[in-house]
């Protein structure tokens, strides 16, 4: 199902980005066809300065939109991921968790056991100093 999901995002995406490059190439026309009438196009006036910035702009926000889109192509799963591919694969992936599971219990248990040791060490350090210190004084 989440493999389902995110492929029907990207696809929300992928129309997304199909319909802003169409609003792209529909703008750049209307821009084209609002700066270029008929007595304009042998004269180089204000409208041709006006239209290579937008031509420019519409290059850039068009190219932009072309590479977003085969991103989201390149990341759309192939057909090779068939729903009982994609089980296989969580089958797998359950079982690689659950021998992870099981190697962090040990380490767990293996920590605890060292904890208590260590514990254990420092008691008898501990007492080990106040008899020092217990002596000194009544050696005094």
């Amino acid at each position: 199902k989440i493999i389902i999901n995110n492929m029907a995002d990207r696809l929300t995406q992928l129309q997304e980005a199909v319909n802003q490059l169409a609003d792209y190439f529909c703008n750049s026309i209307g821009v084209l066809q609002e700066t270029h009438d008929i007595s304009t196009v042998g004269s180089e006036e204000k409208g041709v300065n006006v239209t290579e910035n937008n031509t420019s702009l519409f290059a850039t926000l068009i190219t932009r939109t072309a590479m977003d889109i085969d991103i989201l192509i390149d990341s759309l799963p192939s057909h090779e991921y068939t729903p009982v591919k994609q089980v296989e694969i969580l089958k797998k992936l359950e079982f690689e968790n659950q021998q992870s599971a099981k190697r962090l219990s040990q380490i767990v248990t293996e920590a605890e056991s060292f904890l208590i040791k260590v514990r254990e060490a420092n008691t008898q350090v501990s007492d080990h100093c106040l008899k020092l210190s217990s002596n000194e004084v009544t050696k005094r």
